[in-house]
């Protein structure tokens, strides 16, 4: 398997000024692995992203060996080295099957489990590796999560044996529970790396990390806001065709967003790195001005000569003997530029913020390269759609991200109809992300399953920074030729920058023979993926969209380093690596946004904790709950997930008892009941 994140960031392109070489990519091995990291916090990684720990842990290992066992230190070698097994290379379900018969017998006395469990690491080294190298990506993720798994089990050697533990006539569910720390109720988050600068083109580079500096806030906030924005600006006025002799088009346009919690300077730092969009919008008012002038000239003389062949034709018309052709030839003078007035210069936009369908339209019209929408609440964008009579924005909105639609009607009762020349629309905005959970969840099925949540390729949910004081003035430098780029891009020639045409087609560029053999194997590796069925259906829909997101980043790195002095033409490799580092590190992202929709949202069990605070009894039965019909709890399918996350963090247990433990009679379905811990049980106990 090809290791397209290191590839980006390593290779040395001599004839540019933001190459990668091989010393960058070893500095990155702080960036990517942490100096606190533990064996567990490897592992997590390995399941993100087996290709990026592949790549550093040759680099990271010396370093950090004394923070690693012998054993665990040769199963994680064994995980992310590319070898040769002495046997044929297994396929994962042998592997998984390898596995299965090494697992121990769980009525094992604890060391003795701890012991199995070693024998099961040590053995990782020699059947993992084929899964790396010669599976798809998901299987390698499936492994290491065993792993991971396999590695807790291990740490249970450190505890006493079980032999003195309660059978199950004497088991007292409450007794069990104070024997446990209660932990805080916070998510466990899917690990992501964080944002390299040197995955940032050099021109706007110093620029996005004085924002994040300046503000303490993670560089991903400001750097996809960055993208989003010069991707609306570029717009249909180039596209890529990824494939050398087919047609199929991609439009740069894209969809991102920040994840947040409140208060983590998500707002400020997004308004920041779309500043230069208020600028292009001030430029344009301006040449809208002296426009509007000419407009306004050149229209009183065409009504003045108007005016004098409607005189003319009137005189024409009342002589006996009038030529009828004459009169045709002053009718049209006498009508000609009655339209104009209502086809006048328009100011140019880039960006609208809160507005209705019919206002969009109005002003796609207007600009037929397309637009950005901002909406600090991305949440009320998606939420809109669900509003009476809103029903169709939402594939209006689809169209949008496609970008290529031409000649599009809109059919009104009262308005009739308006054909849009094109509708091309970038999206960017900020959403926390508990309520992005639910909106997740409920997207999965229904009419909300249109994949529109997965058209988001540039959301981000980066881990947060830590606070610094910082009082200095922004980088006016980097900050002017920044705004150099963008305006740069809003207003490029095509032809000028090597693109073809064909028709009425949007120009377009096509990547150099060394980069189109590269995305061919890009392609390839993302499309086995997609067809190995390892991922999860909401994951899956959302990696398909990657199609299109490498070779739009690739078209927007190259037009940026274009507009800061780069020859034009073909796309070259590099732009080509970048994109794909790119789509690696958003994949990352995208796992935790969508395991924290469907495993790690604490929405229900805060509401869950609230309620036992409250009063609820202990134990309580799950049947109970359902009844309430609480906020975040109104499904057993809520309530359960609710319930497992307590019980993960030693706040609750869920016991299944015999129906007879309550009535005495023989029979009837099991009551799941769940006891709380005593310190969350009792109101006057502070527990986070």
């Amino acid at each position: 398997m090809k290791d397209f994140t290191t590839a980006a960031h390593a290779r040395n392109d001599a004839h540019t000024s933001n190459g990668v070489n091989e010393a960058t990519a070893a500095n990155l091995a702080a960036v990517w692995l942490p100096a606190s990291i533990d064996e567990l916090s490897l592992i997590q990684i390995l399941l993100n992203d087996p290709h990026a720990a592949r790549a550093v842990f040759k680099k990271v290992k010396p370093l950090r060996r004394d923070q690693f066992s012998d054993e665990i230190l040769g199963c994680i070698g064994g995980a992310v080295a590319v070898v040769t097994s002495n046997n044929s290379d297994p396929s994962p379900s042998e592997v998984a099957r390898e596995l299965g018969s090494q697992q121990h017998d769980v009525n094992m006395p604890r060391p003795e489990i701890a012991s199995a469990a070693l024998t099961v690491l040590r053995q990782i080294a020699d059947k993992v590796p084929a899964c790396v190298a010669n599976e798809s990506k998901g299987a390698a993720q499936k492994e290491a999560l065993r792993l991971t798994r396999l590695i807790q089990t291990a740490r249970e050697a450190e505890l006493p044996a079980l032999s003195d533990e309660p059978t199950a006539e004497n088991f007292n569910p409450l007794a069990q529970l104070e024997k446990l720390d209660p932990q805080a109720l916070t998510a466990d988050l899917f690990p992501v790396l964080k944002l390299a600068p040197e995955m940032i083109p050099a021109s706007l580079r110093s620029w996005l990390v004085d924002i994040a500096g300046r503000m303490s806030c993670p560089l991903e906030y400001p750097t996809c806001a960055a993208l989003v924005s010069l991707s609306g600006v570029v717009g249909r006025q180039v596209a890529i065709r990824p494939k050398q002799h087919d047609n199929w088009t991609i439009p740069p346009n894209l969809w991102g967003g920040i994840v947040s919690e409140p208060g983590n300077l998500k707002t400020p730092a997004t308004q920041e790195a779309m500043k230069p969009l208020d600028r292009l919008f001030i430029h344009a008012q301006e040449h809208f001005a002296d426009e509007l002038k000419e407009f306004l000239a050149s229209l009183k003389v065409k009504k003045a000569q108007s005016k004098a062949a409607q005189s003319d034709l009137e005189k024409a018309a009342r002589s006996a003997d009038a030529d009828p052709a004459r009169l045709k030839e002053l009718a049209l003078q006498a009508t000609a530029g009655e339209d104009d007035e209502k086809t006048g210069p328009t100011p140019k936009r880039w960006m609208v913020s809160d507005t209705t369908l019919e206002a969009l339209c109005e002003r796609l019209k207007e600009n037929t390269n397309g637009l950005i929408i901002y909406r600090d609440e991305l949440l009320g964008l998606l939420k809109s759609f669900e509003k009476q009579g809103h029903e169709t924005d939402r594939a209006f909105y689809l169209e949008g991200w496609a970008g290529t639609a031409t000649n599009y009607p809109i059919d009104r009762i009262g308005r009739g109809t308006t054909i849009l020349p094109a509708v091309c629309l970038s999206i960017f905005g900020t959403v926390q992300p508990g309520p992005l959970a639910r909106y997740i969840r409920t997207a999965a099925t229904g009419d909300g399953a249109d994949g529109f949540i997965q058209r988001f390729q540039l959301l981000v949910y980066p881990d947060p920074t830590p606070f610094q004081y910082v009082d200095r003035w922004p980088d006016s430098d980097a900050k002017n030729r920044a705004f150099a780029i963008f305006e740069s891009l809003s207003k490029l020639d095509p032809a000028a920058i090597g693109a073809q045409s064909e028709d009425n087609e949007i120009p377009f560029l096509n990547f150099a023979p060394d980069a189109q053999e590269f995305f061919k194997d890009w392609l390839c590796e993302l499309e086995a993926q997609l067809r190995d069925g390892l991922e999860s259906p909401m994951l899956t829909a959302h990696l398909a969209k990657y199609r299109s997101l490498m070779p739009s980043l690739a078209l927007l790195f190259h037009l940026i380093e274009i507009a800061n002095g780069r020859e034009a033409g073909a796309l070259p490799l590099q732009s080509a690596q970048m994109a794909a580092a790119w789509c690696d590190f958003l994949e990352q992202h995208a796992r935790r946004i969508f395991h924290t929709a469907t495993d790690g949202d604490l929405e229900g069990a805060r509401t869950l904790e609230t309620r036992i605070r409250a009063g609820l009894p202990n134990p309580f039965k799950i049947s109970d709950i359902a009844k309430k019909g609480w906020a975040n709890l109104g499904t057993t399918e809520e309530i359960e997930r609710a319930v497992a996350i307590l019980e993960d963090k030693n706040r609750v247990l869920l016991v299944e008892e015999p129906a007879d433990s309550e009535t005495g009679k023989k029979g009837g379905r099991p009551q799941r009941k769940v006891y709380v811990h005593p310190k969350i049980a009792n109101p006057k106990e502070r527990v986070l």
